[in-house]
């Protein structure tokens, strides 16, 4: 088994169940990743997989994957933070579904 691990790296300041991730690989639910946390999802290597984050009605873009076997692949989620707040915040409305970063480095 291969195995994807992703690090909620949100940084939210009130009630921390709203800064839950959801993630999905394939299309199905993962887990959840509390704020701070990491998640581990064993996938099938050598196949491709879609992973994707969510966090209310936000999503990150897909991100596709392929892993050899017993290979781990780490992975960081966080809101977009590329973009200067104001453009950000018009992301986050008019383009809800990139609006989050998944990656390898913090975005």
């Amino acid at each position: 088994m291969s195995t994807v691990t992703i690090k909620n790296d949100y940084r939210w300041k009130l009630d921390p169940r709203f800064g839950r991730f959801t993630a999905y690989v394939d299309g199905r639910n993962a887990g959840i990743i509390e704020i701070g946390t990491t998640l581990g999802i064993n996938v099938v290597p050598e196949e491709r997989h879609t992973i994707r984050v969510r966090l209310w009605w936000y999503l990150s873009s897909p991100l596709e994957v392929r892993l050899g076997r017993d290979e781990t692949l780490s992975l960081h989620a966080d809101v977009r933070k590329d973009l200067r707040l104001v453009s950000r915040m018009l992301r986050m409305v008019f383009r809800p579904f990139s609006s989050l970063y998944l990656g390898r480095n913090v975005g």
